[in-house]
């Protein structure tokens, strides 16, 4: 059986070829799902003094990781607390305006950053 959480709905079949095409495989059953798509999208990041705390989603878990790692970055010595969950339906211009939102929180001793599609 095979179980775990599919990035998109693309990559579950996908998935299901690749355990599907191992020498000795005979049967697989299909236990996957798809990760949740979320609309609309939010993400949040709060300053208050050193402490940070991010909110709303994360395309996966290697970006809540890289969102905590560049809070620290942009500034050092902040506590972080990541409270973000991971979804689907993160637009394309995500990257590059997370990074935007958290350089200007950089410059503020407390405020908060959204993004909403």
């Amino acid at each position: 059986t095979l179980t775990g959480v599919a990035p998109t709905p693309e990559a579950k079949p996908a998935a299901v070829a690749a355990v599907a095409s191992v020498h000795g495989v005979r049967l697989v059953r299909d236990g996957a799902t798809v990760l949740a798509e979320q609309k609309p999208w939010r993400w949040t990041a709060v300053r208050d003094g050193a402490k940070v705390t991010l909110g709303g989603f994360a395309p996966s878990e290697e970006w809540k990781a890289r969102f905590a790692g560049e809070v620290r970055t942009a500034i050092p010595g902040a506590t972080v607390t990541d409270e973000t969950r991971v979804a689907r339906g993160a637009p394309s211009v995500f990257p590059a305006a997370t990074g935007y939102a958290l350089a200007q929180l950089a410059r503020l001793p407390d405020g908060k950053a959204e993004l909403v599609d």
